[in-house]
């Protein structure tokens, strides 16, 4: 039976060194998935994700360049729309751990509570939806198409219009979004924590910053996955733990842990 185990963190807390590290050791019992950013050089290009990935990072990259959380809302959640159909083509037969950074059903009910109120399509000007409708509108088309959505919901605004409606009031996994993305909740989840100020440090030096990437959203973040967890682990069969990513040190030793003791 393969495994599923999330590394999941907030910004800075080390995700990207440790998948690196994983990458290069190619392990073949493991598969690698990345959201939101995807490595599309890793997938052949007959495969039917190929164009799709390519148009969510660039919305991706679009968006924390012009700080448009509307348009940073929607690559987030169609990155964990395709998770699934991620699993199924890089998994192999040698696959035992799938290890992912970030999680359908986990990570999109942490960031919907500060995307959520962010997706104003009825106070937007028609010539930004257009913007949106005309430059990723292949993408939307193929997200639409593995969503409970009328043939005549088309573009940006039905794009909007299903995550407020489907994820209103929603806290936590229930069987509705097991069905929507198709995934079940991972049998281990590392949480890698440090405290917020840390975080920015490490967060600073870079070019472009994300619209969430602020001390007072990280701190409401950290705080958010603490409720999660917590109702996860009474609902599900699942375990749990929080990894000190406060040095180098202590990512370096979880890495050693992850591979000689956890998915050996």
């Amino acid at each position: 039976m393969i495994k599923t185990i999330l590394i999941t963190g907030l910004d800075g807390s080390g995700k990207s060194t440790l998948f690196s590290k994983l990458e290069a050791a190619q392990l073949d019992h493991v598969t690698l998935i990345t959201l939101p950013h995807v490595d599309a050089q890793t997938l052949p290009d007959i495969s039917p994700l190929k164009h799709p990935i390519q148009l969510l990072n660039a919305m991706s990259q679009e968006a924390d360049e012009n700080h448009w959380s509307d348009l940073k809302a929607l690559a987030l959640f169609c990155s964990m729309v395709l998770f699934n159909q991620l699993v199924k083509e890089q998994t192999t037969t040698a696959t035992r751990y799938i290890i992912c950074e970030r999680h359908p059903l986990i990570d999109t009910f942490v960031y919907a509570q500060f995307y959520l109120p962010r997706l104003s399509s009825g106070g937007m000007k028609p010539e930004q939806i257009g913007y949106y409708n005309t430059k990723y509108e292949a993408l939307f088309s193929f997200i639409l198409e593995q969503l409970p959505v009328g043939k005549n919901d088309t573009g940006a605004i039905a794009m909007f219009t299903f995550i407020k409606t489907f994820f209103a009031g929603k806290t936590s996994p229930d069987e509705d979004t097991a069905n929507l993305f198709h995934a079940s909740v991972p049998n281990h989840i590392f949480f890698l924590k440090a405290d917020p100020e840390i975080l920015m440090e490490r967060i600073s030096s870079r070019k472009v910053m994300e619209p969430h990437e602020k001390v007072g959203v990280l701190s409401h973040f950290n705080t958010a996955y603490d409720t999660l967890f917590k109702t996860i682990a009474q609902d599900h069969q699942t375990t749990i733990e929080n990894i000190d990513a406060a040095s180098f040190d202590n990512l370096n030793a979880f890495y050693t842990r992850l591979t000689t003791e956890i998915i050996t």
